[in-house]
This record gives structure tokens, C-alpha cells and sequence, in this order.
């Protein structure tokens, strides 16, 4: 295997809107900068990993970075993976927002993915190792609580004659520093690389897992609370609980894609929420931002006339033990896990919110419970309730496919 890694500073240079902030406005100022980083893995196949601390992509800047990126390199647009943080102290890049900030910010985004891209020409010979390690008590499962939240941590350990690059992978919203935040930052990601930095002298990537009703817990007290320094603690504790390198693996790279139509959904979620509650939304941003993902779904569902959304599952398998699964949106813990037993592989790591963002993506059952949506008030749901169960087959058929190719 070779690798080559790059990384861009994508800081806002002017205010941005903030479409997590329940304060409604655009960011006042710096908390720490946020970056994309990238990584070319070279072997049986090429393909090429990019994280953004950002809370979210359209499909317009999805589509447009990926296919310039791909042209660039040499390979194919489904060889390419765009992943947000899901950041909520990150912007969201929206291409599509035409005439505001933050179509401005993707413009600049866009082309800091791209100065990132052309830094990936010459990669190196690299070892890989792996680490599976547990963080207890960081998180809680906001729709049953009772049931306790995966723990599990993991770290792909990268070294080449010029590089340490780590890769964590943590499945657990990054808000850390809470709704009512207005300054930049990557959230406990963005501590996870200082500590890294600092204490190793390498460069970390973070890919969310399947967090889709996952949140921060208080590390002082049993209930919620928000703030830069739990922001600090819990990526500072990720930090250390994945060093030191962990066991050496045999590098390959295998990757597959598999396409999928997903049937939409008459949509449900944050705006039926926030209209049913307006006292408990009042100033929380979820209504705002659900009628702007109201209005681009009907826009869909008016553009294609099917019913249906194309979507996208990535496998990338980087040795005979370990692989990434990406899809483009937030699944629910359940369904991740289901992956997780069913693959062929002994550690699947998850990236949601992995080129691009379709809403939340629970188990059926929760779509036949309202008060349980209702309770988990962030809930945006334009997908019907059989795409879960459609998107874990696809997923585990892409598994299958690598491990069939690696195996001739």
C-alpha cells in the first residue's frame, strides 16, 4: 500500500450562517479552526478519503467536488468519499443556497477540497495498524436512554517515511459544545487533532459512526450539558484511549460502490415537531431549518417525479480485517450495528454523513412511534420507513463484493 495525505484550512473567512444554532444567526467568531483533510490509498485500487469539519454537504457541492477531484486524480467519482463531521459548530456547505453566505463559504470550500486533492500526487510506501478500544459514559442514546450507547472507539494507525496519519471513528453526535453556539470550531474532533498533534506529532481524521440519535453526555453530571471544554475532555479522552499504535495489519486497498433508489416520504420530522411544540422549539432553529429541508425535498420529489432518490453506499477495505462503510445520511445506531454483526469482516468502521446528507435513517419501528419522534425533536425523516432495512442490504452486499475480490 501507498498513501498520501494533504490537508487545506477550511476556517471561515467571513460570518457564515450556523444552521444548528438555535440562535438563528451567523457566527461570531473563531473557537478553533476546522480543516479537510485527505488521503489517497494506493493498492490493488485507488481511492481517495476526504473529511471536512462541516456539518453537513448538499448534493450540488457533493457532485461537483467529487467529480473535479476524481477528473484530477486520475479515477473514478465513486473511487472518491466526501465525509462530513457533522460538526454543529461547523458550517453547513451549501452549493445550492445561491446568493447567501454560504454558498460563498462552499465556493471557498470547494476549492480548498480541490488544493487538498492536488497535494495527494505522490504517495509513499505506509504501514497500517489498527486499534479497537472503549470510551465509557460519553454518550447517550437521546430516543431510548435506557439502552446504552455503543462505546466502542476505533483507530486506523497510517505511517509513512514522511507521515503519522491516525483515523478515529466514534460513533456519537459531535455537539458537544452545544445548540446555543455561536463561534466556529470541529467540536471534539477538533481536540482529538490537537491531541494529536500535540502529544504524537501526527495528523488525525475523524469519520462519525452510526450516531443518528446519539448525543453527548456530561462528563460532570448524569444530565446534558454544553460546552467548549466537554468539547475538549471527550476528544481529548478519544485522543488517548486510541494510542498507542495498536496490531500491524496487512494493507490492501478494495473498495465498491453500490447504487441504490430510496423511496421518499410525504416529510415528516422537524417541521411537525416544531409546529405541534412550538414552546418547547421556540428559538431552537429546528423549524427554520426543517422547512429549508421541506422545500429542497418537495423540490425533489417535484424534479424527478419517481418517488425516489438516488443514493450511494461506499465500501472501502484497507486489509482482510478492516473496512469503511459509508453512506449519505445519519443511521441509526441499530442499523449500524446490524451491519457490524453481519459483515464478513472483523471491525467495520461507519461514516455517516459520508457524500452527502439525506436525513436521519432510523430502524422501522421508530417510524411507527410518533411520541418517539416527537421526543427526539431533531428527527428529519424524508425517507420511507422500508430504507433502512434497504440501505443495511445494500451495505452488506458491498461487504460481500470486497471480500469476494480480495479473496481471487
Amino acid at each position: 500500500m501507498q498513501v498520501a495525505f494533504s490537508k487545506t484550512d477550511i476556517t471561515p473567512p467571513f460570518p457564515v450562517e450556523m444552521p444548528a444554532s438555535t440562535n438563528g444567526g451567523k457566527s461570531k467568531g473563531i473557537r478553533d479552526k476546522i480543516f479537510c483533510k485527505a488521503i489517497r490509498f494506493v493498492g490493488k485500487e485507488d481511492f481517495v478519503l476526504i473529511s471536512c469539519d462541516a456539518f453537513l454537504f448538499d448534493r450540488d457541492f457533493v457532485d461537483s467536488s467529487k467529480e473535479t477531484a476524481a477528473h484530477n486524480l486520475g479515477v473514478k467519482p465513486e473511487q472518491v468519499a466526501l465525509i462530513a463531521t457533522h460538526a454543529v459548530s461547523a458550517p453547513a456547505v451549501l452549493l445550492s443556497r445561491k446568493e447567501t453566505a454560504n454558498s460563498d463559504y462552499a465556493s471557498y470550500v470547494h476549492q480548498r477540497v480541490q488544493e487538498a486533492v492536488e497535494g495527494l500526487a505522490s504517495p509513499q510506501k505506509a504501514s497500517l495498524y489498527f486499534k479497537g478500544a472503549r470510551a465509557p459514559g460519553l454518550a447517550l442514546n437521546a430516543i431510548y436512554p435506557e439502552k446504552k450507547a455503543d462505546d466502542s472507539v476505533f483507530a486506523v494507525h497510517i505511517k509513512t517515511s514522511t507521515n503519522r496519519i491516525s483515523l478515529i471513528n466514534f460513533s456519537c453526535h459531535p455537539f458537544a459544545s452545544g445548540l446555543e453556539n455561536d463561534f466556529i470550531s470541529g467540536d471534539y474532533p477538533s481536540y482529538i487533532y490537537k491531541e494529536y498533534e500535540g502529544t504524537q506529532g501526527e495528523e488525525a481524521l475523524f469519520l462519525n459512526g452510526a450516531s443518528g440519535e446519539i448525543y453527548p453526555l456530561s462528563l460532570e453530571y448524569p444530565e446534558r450539558t454544553d460546552s467548549f471544554s466537554r468539547s475538549e475532555k471527550i476528544g481529548k479522552i478519544l485522543a488517548e484511549c486510541t494510542f498507542p499504535d495498536g496490531d500491524q495489519v496487512n494493507p490492501v486497498v478494495v473498495s465498491e460502490s453500490v447504487k441504490l433508489n430510496l423511496p421518499l416520504e410525504k416529510f415528516y420530522g422537524g417541521i411537525e415537531n416544531a409546529r405541534a411544540s412550538p414552546e418547547s422549539f421556540r428559538g431552537s432553529g429546528a423549524l427554520d431549518r426543517a422547512e429549508y429541508l421541506e422545500e429542497e425535498w418537495l423540490k425533489k420529489l417535484n424534479e424527478n417525479r419517481t418517488g425516489f432518490v438516488q443514493s450511494e453506499v461506499q465500501v472501502l477495505a484497507l486489509s482482510n480485517q478492516v473496512t469503511i462503510v459509508g453512506f449519505q445520511g445519519e443511521l441509526f445506531s441499530s442499523l449500524g450495528e446490524t451491519v457490524q454483526l453481519g459483515s464478513p469482516f472483523a471491525n467495520t468502521l461507519i461514516a455517516n454523513n459520508s457524500n452527502g446528507w439525506l436525513g436521519h435513517i432510523p430502524d422501522r419501528k421508530i417510524y411507527e412511534s410518533k411520541d418517539e419522534l416527537r421526543a427526539y425533536r431533531g428527527a428529519i425523516l424524508p425517507l420511507n420507513k422500508e430504507s433502512g432495512k434497504m440501505i443495511v442490504k445494500a451495505m452488506l452486499k458491498a461487504l460481500s463484493s470486497v471480500s469476494e475480490k480480495m479473496q481471487r
